[in-house]
């Protein structure tokens, strides 16, 4: 499983046309990718997660509900990352939220 960074890094490749040079040399410093398009650097910032999911909310025009239905799961490195979390945070969440839940009722025995 590829990490934040190396699906950032691989992103970027294929946006400058598969040349490593051109992503070393990106000048769009308004993407919010930017800053980690070198893979995992010591001076890039800590929030990676974060800049995923702002580029995707950007790509989908602001809104949320179309992030979550983002029919590109092939196509884009940063698909699994789309939410702001790594997918094994996601998928336990999700899970989590989902599970089947036991009714009580007030002044019920369990």
């Amino acid at each position: 499983m590829k990490t934040v960074h190396t699906a950032i890094r691989s992103f970027c490749f294929a946006c400058q046309g598969r040349s490593a040079a051109r992503v070393n040399a990106c000048g769009d410093a308004d993407c919010p990718l930017h800053a980690y398009r070198l893979g995992e650097e010591a001076d890039a910032p800590p929030d990676a997660l974060r800049a995923v999911r702002r580029y995707c909310l950007i790509c989908c025009g602001g809104e949320r509900r179309e992030v979550r239905s983002c029919a590109a799961k092939g196509g884009c490195a940063l698909w699994s990352y789309r939410f702001g979390v790594s997918p094994c945070v996601y998928r336990r969440v999700k899970a989590r939220f989902f599970a089947p839940r036991q009714f009580t009722l007030p002044g019920w025995p369990k």
